[in-house]
């Protein structure tokens, strides 16, 4: 019986964690932070991306952290289909702000990268993939910028806007680049 007591409390508190609550902003911040974390965690597997012996380890990392940041993108998208009314301005400014000082920062600096390392992902015939892998976050981009710019208010929009442009271009340069 107190197994039962234990699990039911455990799967009660981690459903806390998992599942959002109300239209707190704070879990777009959340997502949006993580988002930016996983690009960060993209970025530092490609800055060690060399080719030669640990090839195999190495492509794994920048695989795993490909997973992560559509993983992390995926849940950002979800959290805010839950919302059922918009932002109010300080809110949409402060989504707005976040992701203009992280992923407006970093999504530049892993697609830069990414084109650095073409060379490379050639002689390993993996160009497709990564161009494959960079059109699947572009897609993820772009699903979640609708998403919250819908729930954005309208005085934050122009600067959403310009993130989101941002970010776009930089993914779909990339592309380019691997085409």
């Amino acid at each position: 019986m107190r197994f039962f007591k234990v699990l039911i409390l455990s799967l009660s508190t981690v459903s806390a964690f998992v599942i959002p609550r109300g239209n707190s902003v704070d879990i777009i911040l959340n997502d949006i932070t993580a988002l930016d974390n996983a690009v960060k965690d993209l970025t530092s597997s490609l800055e060690n991306f060399s080719g030669g012996l640990f090839t195999v380890f190495q492509t794994t990392a920048i695989n795993a952290n490909v997973a992560k940041v559509h993983t992390a993108n995926r849940k950002g998208y979800y959290d805010a289909t839950l919302f059922t009314s918009s932002l109010n301005s300080a809110d949409s400014m402060r989504v707005a702000n976040l992701a203009a000082s992280t992923l407006a920062v970093n999504n530049p600096k892993a697609c830069n990268l990414i084109k650095s390392k073409k060379k490379l992902f050639d002689g390993m015939m993996m160009s497709s993939l990564v161009s494959a892998a960079l059109k699947t976050l572009l897609d993820d981009h772009v699903s979640l910028s609708n998403i919250l710019l819908q729930r954005c208010s309208a005085d934050a929009r122009p600067k959403a806007q310009v993130v989101i442009d941002t970010i776009t271009d930089v993914l779909q340069d990339a592309i380019t680049y691997y085409s």
